[in-house]
């Protein structure tokens, strides 16, 4: 099968990594990386082992899709451009700055047939898909993402940078809308703000409470889910989940524990999460979750089916 030709625009710290990848991927050909400033191409290039461009004007007229991974405020002009050109699109997340702007970019990759992905790759993150088929029907998310200040993506907010990983998840998750949000943002380096916190109520009753932070002196990727029937603690970092889950002594008698002696109480207390709250560790299958979300970018194109995470 003809390997599909992908250039890589924007050499910073994604674009480097979505190379590295595509370099690798069995169907992907890597034809350029695409950056204005020389030291930032080059180095990607020669990492890489493809051509260093300038200007997307000097792209091969063969190229077949590109992975998008400019700053944020650049993402529309950059998207419709390809578009026009009848080329298919991974953006990073986020899409853009504003819903107008991603509501353009996505009626005119529909209009033009092209696949248009946006890398919310928290969604192929091993540990998370093995963990949520455990818990369906959230009643209660709680995420914390922190780390410390990379200086990157100073376009934007800790909002948009982070917590929209989180975001994603939580409307992915519910699958439902949000109703109501309470939130608060401090800006400590600025321009934007660099830490945040937000609870958002779901149409569907689920509380979703949010914190992130890119000014945090530790690093942390985590997400708890409270559901109908036990709940699941992932650390998307490491890559492991685990779920709890109600033993028979809560299932079979409700008031059991209520109605225990107080021996029973005292050997239940010492027993509680093997007895009443069992907590199993979930076998959780190592892969390098971007070059997930790329091989689905490439079965998107000659499929023609939806992404996962669509515009």
């Amino acid at each position: 099968m003809k390997p599909q030709r992908i250039a890589v625009i924007g050499a910073g710290h994604l674009g480097r990594i979505h190379a590295r990848l595509l370099k690798q991927l069995e169907g992907a050909e890597l034809v350029a990386v695409v950056d204005p400033l020389e030291s930032a191409r080059q180095s990607v290039a020669d990492e890489v082992g493809t051509m260093p461009l300038a200007d997307c004007d000097a792209l091969p007229s063969d190229v077949d899709a590109v992975v998008i991974a400019t700053p944020t405020h650049t993402h529309r002009d950059v998207a419709l451009r390809f578009i026009r050109q009848g080329l298919h699109l991974l953006v990073e997340k986020p899409i853009a700055l504003d819903v107008d702007a991603a509501s353009e970019m996505v009626d005119a990759a529909q209009q033009a047939g092209v696949v248009l992905q946006v890398g919310h790759v928290e969604r192929f993150n091993p540990a998370i898909r093995a963990a949520v088929p455990h818990v369906t029907g959230p009643r209660l998310i709680e995420s914390v993402r922190e780390s410390g200040y990379t200086f990157r993506s100073t376009d934007i907010g800790v909002v948009y940078d982070l917590m929209i990983h989180d975001i994603d998840l939580a409307l992915w998750l519910t699958q439902s809308d949000v109703a109501s949000v309470s939130a608060t943002g401090l800006t400590v380096v600025g321009p934007h703000e660099d830490l945040a916190q937000a609870r958002l109520t779901m149409t569907n009753g689920c509380q979703v409470v949010l914190k992130a932070s890119r000014i945090s002196q530790s690093v942390q990727r985590s997400c708890r889910i409270y559901a109908e029937r036990g709940h699941a603690d992932i650390d998307l970092g490491t890559g492991q989940a685990s779920v709890v889950r109600p033993g028979r002594i809560l299932l079979e008698r409700e008031t059991a524990i209520q109605e225990a002696t107080a021996a029973q109480r005292e050997s239940l207390k010492n027993e509680f999460f093997a007895r009443v709250l069992p907590a199993v560790d979930v076998e959780v299958q190592p892969c390098n979750a971007i070059l997930e979300e790329q091989r689905e970018f490439l079965h998107c194109i000659r499929t023609g089916q939806t992404p996962t995470v669509c515009g």
